[in-house]
């Protein structure tokens, strides 16, 4: 089994935009203990549903109290922005109940999706807009 699962746990960071997750993905890096393997970038090349985000499988270390041994488990790492991780829910409960869509409800997810990114970039816009005046 150890040599077919990719991960028994799941984290989910969420970020104010989505500019934020590969910073935080080079702060993760940093954390002893805690080894990246490879990272899925759905944020530059999101996924056929418009989903954006960075999945990234890693390995911790865990000190196990009964045998006093320090353990290996894989996890995987999902960074997203607040918008993106709103929405991701809301589009699991969707598709939880509904796990086909039709050519259309797809097509309205991709759009959804798009939309969110460009306001996200918006976002992006206004706050570096704001920021520099402040200097």
């Amino acid at each position: 089994i150890r040599d077919n699962i990719k991960d028994v746990a799941g984290v989910r960071i969420v970020t104010k935009y989505i500019d934020e997750p590969k910073k935080a993905e080079e702060l993760l890096r940093q954390i002893p203990g805690l080894g990246l393997d490879d990272t899925e970038d759905y944020i530059t090349n999101p996924k056929e549903s418009g989903y954006r985000a960075l999945h990234i499988h890693a390995n911790i270390e865990v000190f196990n109290p009964y045998d006093r041994g320090i353990h290996v488990i894989p996890v995987e790492i999902q960074l997203m922005s607040g918008l993106f991780c709103s929405f991701a829910k809301r589009e699991h409960s969707l598709r939880y109940k509904n796990s086909v869509l039709t050519v259309e409800e797809s097509q309205l997810m991709f759009e959804m999706w798009n939309g969110i990114y460009d306001n996200e970039l918006r976002l992006i816009k206004l706050r570096d807009s704001m920021k520099s005046r402040q200097q």
